[in-house]
């Protein structure tokens, strides 16, 4: 008896070693892969390699270049400086589309989508206004909280822009297109605009893939 019971107190720990495992494989935890400048996350200096497996708030200082890899999501974020990232992890395993995992919460950053990166209703990026789901990406977020501004330029793919304000609305944003929304731009995602190529690139130099 005594060993029957010790034998289903194991199996119950292995399971649960098991579950809580494969729980935190799925999660979207992020690890840093490059920094130029200084970061804290939850009040600590961050460093290469080091994984952002906690809720907390990831802060750049100036001049700062700041690059994370979320291997759940085949993604990539840069972050700029003077920037803010909230991290949710916990909200990952809520039901729906794009949970609120990560949130800029002011500054800029930038999405970019493994070659090949499977694609999910479930991952994406949120600000305060918008939600914007990432299908096979590259694309620049400036977050302004004094105005209340949320501004996407889409480098490759298209990214599916949704408003969280009082009239609802959403937009595709392709290629080579700015979409705003708040603010100066209005409560809905209407105004896309066409950009030339040189208007692109100086897009891209403010945050740079190398």
């Amino acid at each position: 008896m005594f060993w029957a019971s010790s034998m289903r107190s194991i199996c119950l720990v292995f399971f649960f070693l098991a579950s809580f495992s494969a729980l935190a494989a799925a999660l979207p935890v992020a690890r840093v892969i490059y920094i130029k400048g200084t970061a804290n996350f939850v009040g600590q200096n961050v460093s290469v390699n080091q994984e952002l497996a906690s809720n907390g708030v990831v802060i750049t200082g100036p001049d700062t270049l700041l690059k994370i890899y979320i291997a759940t999501w085949q993604s990539t974020i840069i972050l700029g400086p003077h920037s803010s990232l909230e991290l949710n992890l916990e909200n990952a395993g809520k039901p729906g589309d794009a949970p609120v995992v990560y949130t800029l919460e002011k500054g800029m950053c930038r999405w970019i989508s493994d070659p090949g990166a499977k694609e999910s209703n479930r991952k994406g990026i949120h600000t305060k206004i918008a939600s914007i789901g990432a299908r096979g990406t590259d694309f620049l977020i400036k977050e302004n909280p004094l105005l209340s501004e949320t501004e996407t330029v889409v480098f490759e793919g298209e990214v599916v822009m949704v408003s969280k304000l009082d009239n609802p609305s959403e937009s595709q944003i392709k290629k080579g297109q700015w979409g705003g929304l708040g603010g100066r731009f209005g409560q809905k995602v209407i105004r896309l605009l066409e950009l030339p190529p040189v208007v692109i690139e100086e897009f891209q130099k403010l945050l740079p893939l190398k």
